[in-house]
Formats: structure tokens, C-alpha cells, sequence
């Protein structure tokens, strides 16, 4: 628990408490303890839990986790919100440390080595992946918890029965008769709860459970006593969730009805490699509803068995080769790659003890295992290979992180017997040797696991990165033929590379291209609209979401081109340097799609910053080579070619340009004084033109956002945004948060996407600018509104967790907002092309 709080509160990193489906589960948690704390003041009111928004959070969420946290805050009369976040990272790190003591005395029970049982408990308890993952509001920290107690209530029965084992057992008394102990009999009741729980809070793991009932069944000196416990307890797991559903959603329900056939259909998804992604694929889109998705799971394994294959081996890399930290906060130092150097250990020596227990189980001749003895180690097995079923569906290192535990337990085996070698002078060398053949198989299945991604990939074309040096030249050469020409086509150069793009220098055909290169954003107004999750992404790794990988793209003039011969691309790196990625091989190429985005490939690679989807290999149609000049005429030729294309943009059978015919049909650009009658009164500081924010203020205040509205415009699709000002710090902090946001035509926000997660201030007054281009084609209709909002640090962490007492001091004044119409190519009403 101590690694756990020195993590939490004594190292910096980004909060991650409530992001993504930890803030259902805190409104869930909100509302169940609202009605408890009726309940305790003698006033039951069970209207909130009736509300079919709570109905319909509460089936994906499930009552387990809410209810457990709802009824621990409940218990102090308190209502949880999200500014009690500590509260919840003391709780799962208490959740934590009890896990790891569960882990150290179920190694005992196995080996009864005390040394080999602490380093069980000592490798989950420092497991990095599991201590930050007890900062996060998610199922899995308490999931383990109830899996650790359930082996160890099933366990303990099973152990229990071999310590008062005296010989053959009476026959004279029938199974009826017979009875367990009162220790006995409460393990068997709670082992079933807990497996049931489990059941209830992940169905897929019901193959753990499962094996649970089963040993603890076989195990007992009474089996019809045990299966009428177990009945008792499997009741108290699943009997108030089906009560509750029964009631208020009209069917009785013994799992949460998540979309099964969202993820049976995502999983299998073979265009994008069944990984999650936004927006969902066609082929997903088509089944997500279908009632029955294992057929579309058969029928897709059926035509293509081989390529379905090797998806799955990719899974499995994804699932058990890397730690589930999907924010990828560093561990006291330690960076992403390290942590999954040190979950390929766990990996190495749980694998080891495996082998050893099934070697050791063979050699005894014992294939129906003695549950007395080996029950620690069955039912871990049990819940290790559990969770293989996500390979059917959408599998990655979340899932794999419910098996770590056991794979600890499994540690201590080897460590047992190389001590117990260690005495035993005549089996030393044998013993030695069976544990080095273990851990040597351990070694080779671990390397394949962490390689398989690769290894499915032999033969394609494999991704190149070139550095470029402050005004190096990255060069490639495009042969084209006289029939590609497209007349009327609106052409680009689009490139793959890192966010120094947007200062690098464009050539064409030894024409300099004038304008910038652009990130993709703004050309497409869906990507623009859901950037919002890239800085989400951004706050929770400590990134810019620049750093994200994305192509950019600036217009070029149609005669640039030469559709009859060579055309020669130069990219000039700014004075930073700049990377371009290629591909290995230039007769293919792996075409990264720029409208899908994975967040779940950051939680999947130890290093990058890579979102996005590798789609089906392409074979090239077109010459091509690539090389790098330095500047000074020296050139290298590279071996494969770089990812800068032309692309030719075609109308979609529309003849009338969308450009608009001139400026004279806009609206006028709209100027606003940014000043304390726009917001509420607290943030005024009696000084003209002055605007103050600290906890103090935005406590009382009873919004921190001003809004400012357009009017759309006849003839532009977008509005250019400027807001400046100057800002000084007050009594103490120097990070302030200027938010600024429009909505969409669903009402969600939507971010600008230059907005920096704060400013900085100093004692003295500073000027500071935020500019971008806003397009309007996904924002609600009616006039354009742009929400400013200012908050005493972060934005982002202001939003999700209030102040507190680091909270920033600090003034602002002479804020200006400047809106004016303008337009901004929209290439979703083009057909691209790429060359």
C-alpha cells in the first residue's frame, strides 16, 4: 500500500481517476449512494435507481463496482463526487496491498516455503501495471481482489480436508449425514460468492469461475451439503442484480447485458486488424446489432481462416506482452519500455512455475489431480487461461491484466524448489535441472509471445523512420503515365511524419510550394470535431496531441504535377529537424488510415505514439524512389520509400465548386471585449478590464464560462478564431487554463484544437495568443457559439477533479476574441486518389 500512495500523491503525473468509463461508474456510484443514505436517514428514496438513464448506465457499468464503492461512502453519509478522487486512489490502494497479501498467503499454501511466498507477494505488490492501475476508477482492481479471495476461500477447503484426513471415511453414514466444519463450510459459501461475483462483473471469465465450483466440489467430504452452500452463495451473487432487473428493466438479468455483439463483431473486423476504433468500421457497423453475432464470427473465420489466424496471434501479443498502462505514466523513473521489460519477467516466472507444475503433476502420474495438495495452483491455472476467450473478440493489455495475479503465485513454485534443492544434497542436481528446463521453455514461449505481432507480419513491408537534420531534404521521385491525368482535380502533397511538418518547406518539380503543410484536422470536420479525445489522450500521457502520428497535407497548383514522367518531392526540414516515415519495401505499402484512430494502440506499444490503423497492404502502382540530400549535393538513396504521395481530390459527382465566390458575401467578422460582465460577478477584481480566477473564485462562482455567438455565413464553411490578452500570477501558482469550445450537432463538445492545456504566468504581464480555424460543418446549427471558459490550472484537470489547494492565483485582462467567417477545404466531398 505504501508503493501504491508514494505513487499516487509523492510522484507527478497526470490525473486519470474518472477518464473514459470511469465517469459512469462514478455517476452510478453517485446515485446508489444517494439512495443508501436515504436509507440511513430514514427517508428511502428509490426514485434515483428507477431513472432510465441510471437504468441504462447501470447494465453496462454493473452493480458491483458502484455499489461496492457507493456503500463505503454511503457509510459516512457522503455522496461522492469527483473532487473526492483521492478518496477512491486510497480505497484501491487498500484494495491493492490486500491483493498482494492475498497473493503471498495463497504461495504459501502452495509451497509452505515462507521466502518463495514473499517474493510472490513482493512481485505483485510492486507490479507496475497494477500499481497505477489502482489510480484509475475501473473494474479490474477490485476484480482481482474477489478472484484472489475466491481461490482462497475454494483453496482453503480443499486444504482444510487434507489437514483432518485420517483414513477411509465412515460407510455407515450417507452424504446427507455427513457435514464440514463451520470453517469449512464458510469457505466453500464464500469461494462461491466471490466466483460468482467475478462471473457478474466479467461473463467472459466464466471458465475460472467455473473451475472453482468444480474444485471446490470435488474436494468436499460432503457434496450434497457443499452444492447446497454453493447454491447459497452463487444466490447472494447474482439474486439482487436479478431482482433489481426483474423489477426495472422487466426481465431478471444474471450478467450485465453489455454489447456483446458490438465486440464479437469489432474483434472480427479483419480490415482494421480487430482493434477498437473511432469511428466504428463499416463492416462492425453492419453487425453490431445483430442478435445473433456468432454467426457473422463463423462466417468470416470460415472464408478466411489463415488471415484470421494470424489476427489472433497479433492478439496475443497485445493481450499478454504488454502491462496494462494505457496512460503510460511512468513508475518512480521508470518509462514505458522499462515496465515492459519488467512484465515480461512476471510473464518469464509465472510460465516457469506452470511448466513446472504440469511437469511435476505428469511425473506423479496424478492426471486427476490431488485438489488437497495442488488446489492454489489448479484453481490458478483456471483463472490464468480464463481469459484466453478475448482472442475471439477485441483483445488487448486490459484484458490480459486479470491474469498477472496468479502468474505471481505461479512464481513462487520455481523459487520453492531451487531453495528446496538447496538441502536436499542427493536430488540437488536433478531438481536443478528440471527447474532449468522450465524456466528455459518458460524463456522461449515469453519471446514468442512478445514477438508473435511481428513475426505474423514476416515478409510485408516493414515501417522506416528518417531523421532528418535542421534543413535536411527528404526526396522522392514519382513516375507518372499520360492516362492518370484527372482534369479539374484539385492535387497535394500529402506526407507521413511528426508535427514539424506544419514548418517544413514544400517542392514540387523544383517550384516551391507557398503554403504550409497542415495536419489532416482541418480538412476533414469529423476528425476535427472528435480531436477533443487527442487532447484527452494528450493531458493523461503528459503529451501534446501533436506528438500523435498523423499525415499532413498542403494544396498544390494542377500544373505542378508532370502526368507524363518524374515528379520529384522535396520535403525541407525546419530548423528542429523533422521525422518522415516510409516503407521497407517501395513496390508495397501499408496505407495508415487518416480517418481511423485507435486509443487503444497507445496501450499496446511500449514506444511511439501511433493511433492509427494499419490497413491492408496495397502493392504499388506507380515508380517510385526515395533519398535524402544534407544540403550540400550529397545524396543517399534509400532503400524503400518514404510516405509522401500525391493525391488527386475528385468531386463526388458534383459539378458546382464549393468554394465561395468572394469575401463579399460573408458576414462581418465579429470583435469582442472579453470582460468580467461576460462571466460571473466573482471573477471581476473592481479593476476595468481585469479578470481574476482561484479555487476561492471558481467555488463560488456559479459558471467559469462566458459565451460569444456568430452568425453563420452564406458563402464560408468555417470561422478563423483569435483570442488574446495578458496575464500575470497572483499570490501563488502560475498555470491558468483557457478552454475554448463549440458543440456539436449531437450536443457534445467540441474542442479548438490549438487550445493549449494552460498558460503560464509570471509575476510581471505577459501577452499570449490562441489562433485556429474552426470548421463548421459538424457544429449544431443556428449561430456559431464559442464557449470561453478560465480555470485556476489545467483545464483539463480542473474539469475532471476541481481545485484544491495547488490551485493557481491569477489575473487576466485585455482579452480579445476575434471571429471571422472564412473557408476551409472539405475533402469528404472529394474522392482522393493517392499516387
Amino acid at each position: 500500500m505504501i508503493t501504491a500512495l508514494l505513487h499516487h500523491f509523492a510522484c507527478s503525473h497526470p490525473r486519470t481517476v474518472f477518464l473514459y468509463d470511469a465517469r459512469s461508474y462514478l455517476s452510478s456510484t453517485a446515485t446508489i449512494a444517494q439512495v443508501l443514505v436515504s436509507f440511513l436517514h430514514g427517508h428511502p428514496d428509490l426514485a434515483p435507481i428507477a431513472d432510465k438513464n441510471f437504468m441504462a448506465a447501470i447494465v453496462n457499468d454493473g452493480p458491483i463496482l458502484p455499489g461496492t464503492f457507493a456503500t463505503i461512502f454511503a457509510i459516512f453519509g457522503h455522496i461522492p463526487q469527483n473532487k473526492d478522487w483521492t478518496v477512491f486512489e486510497i480505497i484501491q490502494s487498500a484494495m491493492h496491498a490486500t491483493s498482494a497479501a492475498l497473493v503471498y498467503l495463497a504461495a504459501r499454501r502452495a509451497t509452505r516455503v515462507e521466502a518463495a511466498a514473499l517474493v510472490s507477494g513482493c512481485l505483485w505488490a510492486t507490479y507496475p501495471a497494477a500499481v497505477i492501475a489502482s489510480g484509475r476508477y475501473y473494474n479490474e482492481p477490485l476484480m482481482i481482489l474477489l478472484m484472489l479471495a475466491s481461490l482462497f476461500f475454494a483453496s482453503y477447503q480443499s486444504n482444510r480436508q487434507k489437514d483432518k484426513a485420517t483414513g477411509a471415511e465412515d460407510a455407515t453414514n450417507s452424504d446427507i449425514t455427513k457435514k464440514l466444519d463451520l470453517t469449512a463450510s464458510l469457505s466453500i459459501f464464500f469461494g462461491s460468492l466471490f466466483s460468482g461475483v467475478v462471473f457478474l462483473m466479467k461473463p467472459a471469465l466464466v471458465a475460472g469461475a467455473g473451475i472453482s465450483y468444480l474444485a471446490m466440489l470435488l474436494s468436499a467430504r460432503a457434496k450434497v451439503w457443499a452444492i447446497i452452500l454453493m447454491i447459497c452463495g452463487i444466490t447472494c451473487a447474482f439474486g439482487p442484480w436479478a431482482l433489481y432487473t426483474k423489477a426495472y428493466l422487466g426481465k431478471a438479468y444474471f450478467t450485465t447485458p453489455r454489447n456483446s455483439a458490438y465486440n464479437i463483431a469489432m474483434g472480427n473486423d479483419i480490415e482494421v486488424d480487430g482493434v477498437l476504433t473511432s469511428p466504428m468500421p463499416p463492416l462492425t457497423s453492419i453487425f453490431v446489432n445483430d442478435p445473433q453475432p456468432m454467426h457473422f464470427m463463423y462466417s468470416q473465420w470460415s472464408d478466411n481462416l489463415k488471415n484470421y489466424l494470424t489476427m489472433v496471434l497479433r492478439k496475443a501479443t497485445r493481450m499478454y506482452a504488454h502491462p496494462w498502462n494505457d496512460f503510460r505514466h511512468s513508475f518512480f523513473g521508470l518509462d514505458a519500455h522499462s515496465q515492459q521489460f519488467w512484465h515480461l519477467i512476471l510473464v518469464f516466472m509465472g510460465l516457469s512455475g506452470v511448466w513446472l507444475f504440469i511437469y511435476e503433476r505428469v511425473r506423479s502420474n496424478k492426471i486427476n489431480l490431488d485438489y488437497a495438495k495442488t488446489s492454489v495452483f489448479v484453481l490458478s491455472l483456471g483463472w490464468l487461461l480464463a481469459p484466453t476467450i478475448y482472442l475471439l473478440f477485441e483483445a488487448n493489455s486490459r484484458y490480459g491484466f486479470s491474469i498477472t495475479p496468479f502468474l505471481a503465485i505461479f512464481a513462487s513454485l520455481p523459487v520453492a524448489r531451487l531453495l528446496a534443492a538447496r538441502g536436499a544434497a542427493p536430488d540437488r542436481g536433478k531438481n536443478e535441472l528440471v527447474v532449468a528446463c522450465a524456466v528455459t521453455l518458460a524463456a522461449m514461449i515469453t519471446l514468442l509471445i512478445a514477438n508473435l505481432d511481428d513475426l505474423s507480419h514476416w515478409g510485408q513491408s516493414k515501417e522506416t523512420i528518417v531523421q532528418l537534420a535542421p534543413h535536411q531534404v527528404a526526396c522522392k521521385t514519382i513516375t507518372l503515365t499520360k492516362e492518370r491525368h484527372q482534369p479539374g482535380s484539385r492535387l497535394f502533397i500529402m506526407v507521413d511524419g511528426d508535427a514539424r511538418l506544419a514548418d517544413a518547406t514544400v517542392t514540387v518539380n523544383d517550384k516551391k510550394v507557398e503554403a504550409p503543410l497542415k495536419h489532416l484536422r482541418y480538412f476533414y470536420p469529423a476528425k476535427y470535431s472528435e480531436y477533443y479525445v487527442f487532447q484527452e489522450l494528450g493531458y493523461s500521457m503528459d503529451q501534446k496531441p501533436e506528438s500523435y502520428r498523423q499525415w499532413y497535407l498542403v494544396e498544390i497548383p494542377e500544373e505542378a504535377v508532370n502526368w507524363s514522367g518524374d515528379n520529384k518531392i522535396e520535403v525541407r526540414a525546419p530548423d528542429q529537424g523533422l521525422l518522415v516515415y516510409g516503407e521497407s519495401d517501395p513496390k508495397t505499402r501499408h496505407f495508415l488510415s487518416p480517418l481511423y484512430y485507435s486509443p487503444i494502440k497507445l496501450g499496446n506499444a511500449s514506444i511511439g505514439l501511433e493511433t492509427r490503423l494499419v490497413m491492408p497492404e496495397i502493392k504499388a502502382d506507380v515508380a517510385q524512389t526515395s533519398s535524402t540530400d544534407d544540403g550540400a549535393g550529397h545524396r543517399t538513396q534509400l532503400p524503400g520509400a518514404l510516405r509522401i504521395h500525391i493525391v488527386a481530390a475528385d468531386r463526388l459527382g458534383l459539378t458546382t465548386e464549393d468554394k465561395p465566390s468572394g469575401a463579399k458575401d460573408w458576414v462581418a467578422a465579429k470583435h469582442f471585449d472579453v470582460i468580467s460582465k461576460d462571466f460571473d460577478p466573482c471573477f471581476s477584481t473592481g479593476v476595468a478590464g481585469e479578470l481574476h480566477t482561484s479555487r476561492h473564485v471558481v467555488d463560488a462562482a456559479s459558471s467559469v464560462c462566458a459565451e460569444y455567438k456568430i452568425p453563420r455565413s452564406p458563402g464560408s464553411n468555417a470561422v478563423h478564431l483569435k483570442l488574446s490578452g495578458r496575464i500575470k500570477a497572483g499570490r501563488k501558482g502560475s498555470k491558468v487554463g483557457l478552454l475554448l469550445a463549440s458543440k456539436n450537432k449531437a450536443g457534445q463538445p467540441v474542442l479548438v484544437s490549438n487550445t493549449p492545456p494552460f498558460l503560464a504566468a509570471d509575476p510581471e504581464w505577459k501577452s499570449f495568443t490562441i489562433e485556429d480555424i474552426l470548421p463548421d460543418g459538424e457544429l449544431a446549427p443556428g449561430p456559431i457559439t464559442l464557449t470561453v471558459g478560465i480555470y485556476p490550472g489545467p483545464w483539463e484537470e480542473i474539469c475532471g477533479y476541481s481545485c484544491d489547494k495547488h490551485s493557481a492565483d491569477a489575473i487576466l485582462k485585455d482579452l480579445q476574441l476575434d471571429l471571422t467567417p472564412t473557408y476551409q477545404l472539405d475533402l469528404t466531398k472529394y474522392r482522393l486518389i493517392l499516387f
